[in-house]
């Protein structure tokens, strides 16, 4: 049978109020009527139902009396309003039916597609799957093309009949895991300080006048012609690395009303953990310029033997490295810099790489390689990066997303195809296509990249004329003053942590992105005699070795007893670290 496709302009019927049950009405004391009334409207039967509900008499010696008072009876109630009392029982009785506060029932339009789509998410959630509303959509699709292949276009998954359709399955979203935090006072003075520094680096005129040892000057002359910017957009460059599991369990899933536990499954234990890291490269214009790197753990290079069996089904968009902890490391960032970044950079002169304060992105070794290539250098303070890092502010978010979407669309692809068991090998291969599939939809988003750019103060007119459009978190206004001077600093003294953005930051109660994987990674970066102190600080055992140490923190960090203290890293002296509980 052929549908009729229905106009998409229509709008649907609204129902009227939902009617509230008797306990929650507003109740007023009726006066005793005067005369007998033979026929009742709905509001006087509501009335009579109200006294019965709300009205109390003082009776203490009453079987059912509470604290001296009990309900009225309907013979009090027939006195009251001059009704029959079995009039009022028969009201009683019906009271549901009076008050026409039952369920009405609704009859979907395509009842078949419904059943069948509520008949697969009960299989994926019995089997622990995470079911997001992309799922539901393709899964919708799919049950549409093959019940009815002649109507095509009806079906559009609207968001009438998503929201109808939760509401009669009783189908609601609900969290594995949230944390949340807000950003301290403290940031603000280093906030500005990054800014100015910025300012100062991305001034084409201030830039000249100290190349010749002249002091900058806030001119007339100066402000009217508006100096030109130094780094243009396609040439000031935002990395970071975020680590990447096999399986994702985190974030939410659509559940059942009501399910008093919430549980996902992955094919294998601990692939919902971190089993590679993910070296992302975004520029202020909003193109990619530079293939995304995947780390994988292995210990053989692109000419080892881990590359040469399965790198000929890779995906061509992404590099791959290997190393034994699969995280990025002083030499591969080296590396980067020499044969990646190298190429990109020589077509420029003025190049910006802006990017966290990781311990490997700051070595001598790596600071000269940066000089010598003439690639200009800003480092985003510790615990300021979900501020002020493009990728961490609007970036990670939707690509986590579109990471967890690609995955499960080229499982159930893999799937239909006979494929029911999954080596690490294959994981590897699926991550490769997964992340280049996930960055060419990303790209398709160009000016949501560029607005972070700009929303962070990295990419504003050095004109100050953009000013307005920088929108720091709990900052309402950024101070530029003494921009002309100011210098890049890395900060040293002690200061607060609460989101663990980049691997040299530890999370307690961090932003709702990041997961005890990133915590763990924190962690595994420090050296043990900075764990110690960390444990000793604490009140737990310094004894064993790192795993040990590393194991009692996260325990004690993940366990909910510290959910609102903040852990203090000293960044000097290298081998201290305080935690103020």
């Amino acid at each position: 049978m052929t549908l009729v496709e229905r106009s998409v302009n229509i709008t649907p019927r609204k129902s009227g109020p939902k009617k509230k049950p008797l306990s929650h009405r507003k109740y007023t004391p009726p006066k005793p009527l005067q005369r007998r009334e033979n026929t009742y409207s709905p509001r006087k039967k509501v009335e009579v139902l109200m006294f019965l509900e709300h009205h109390r008499i003082y009776d203490p010696d009453h079987y059912f009396s509470v604290n001296g008072y009990r309900h009225p009876l309907a013979r009090e109630a027939s006195i009251q309003f001059l009704i029959p009392e079995p009039t009022i029982y028969r009201w009683k009785r019906d009271k549901e039916a009076v008050l026409d506060i039952k369920k009405r029932s609704y009859s979907p339009h395509w009842p078949d597609l419904e059943e069948e789509l509520f008949r697969r998410f009960l299989k994926a959630r019995d089997k622990k799957l995470i079911v997001t509303t992309g799922w539901f959509r393709r899964q919708a699709q799919i049950i549409w093309e093959d019940k009815y292949p002649q109507s095509m276009k009806v079906f559009t998954f609207s968001n009438g009949w998503w929201l109808g359709f939760k509401r009669r399955r009783g189908i609601v979203k609900r969290r594995i895991t949230k944390e949340s935090s807000r950003r301290p006072e403290e940031y603000k003075a280093v906030t500005n300080n990054f800014l100015c520094f910025i300012r100062r680096v991305s001034n084409n005129t201030n830039t000249l006048q100290l190349r010749h040892n002249q002091s900058p000057k806030m001119t007339i002359n100066y402000i009217l012609d508006s100096p030109v910017r130094r780094f243009e957009k396609k040439w000031t460059l935002n990395i970071d690395e975020t680590p990447i599991p096999f399986g994702y369990l985190d974030g939410s899933t659509w559940e059942l009303r009501g399910a008093k536990t919430v549980a996902g499954k992955t094919d294998r234990s601990g692939w919902s953990k971190r089993q590679a890291t993910l070296i992302m490269y975004i520029f202020a214009d909003g193109s990619f310029r530079l293939k995304p790197k995947i780390i994988f753990h292995g210990t053989a290079g692109p000419t080892g033997r881990i590359f040469a069996d399965e790198g000929h089904l890779y995906a061509p968009d992404v590099t791959v490295a290997y190393n034994e902890t699969a995280y990025n490391n002083e030499d591969l960032f080296y590396d980067w810099i020499k044969d990646e970044l190298a190429d990109v950079q020589a077509k420029t002169r003025d190049f910006l790489l802006v990017m966290d304060v990781a311990t490997f992105h700051k070595t001598d070794k790596v600071t000269d390689q940066l000089r010598q290539q003439k690639v200009t250098r800003a480092l985003i303070p510790p615990g300021c990066t979900g501020q002020l890092q493009p990728l961490d502010v609007s970036v990670n978010r939707p690509l986590k997303d579109l990471l967890r979407e690609e995955t499960l669309i080229y499982m159930m692809n893999k799937e239909a195809q006979g494929q029911t068991e999954w080596s690490v090998k294959d994981k590897r291969i699926m991550t490769t296509w997964v992340v280049s599939r996930a960055i060419q939809r990303l790209a398709q988003r160009p000016e949501m990249i560029a607005k972070s750019f700009i929303s962070c103060g990295i990419s504003v007119k050095p004109d100050g004329s953009q000013d307005h459009l920088i929108h720091i978190k709990d900052i309402d206004e950024i101070d530029f003053t003494g921009w002309e001077t100011a210098e890049e600093i890395i900060v040293k003294e002690e200061e607060v942590v609460n989101a663990l953005t980049d691997f040299e930051e530890l999370m307690l109660t961090g932003d709702e992105d990041n997961t005890p994987e990133d915590l763990y990674i924190g962690l595994m970066q420090l050296k043990k005699e900075q764990l110690k102190t960390m444990a000793k600080g604490l009140g737990l055992l310094v004894g064993g070795n790192k795993d040990d140490i590393v194991r009692r923190l996260m325990k004690r960090y993940t366990d909910g007893t510290t959910a609102e203290a903040p852990i203090t890293v000293e960044e000097e002296p290298e081998s201290c670290i305080v935690v103020v509980p």
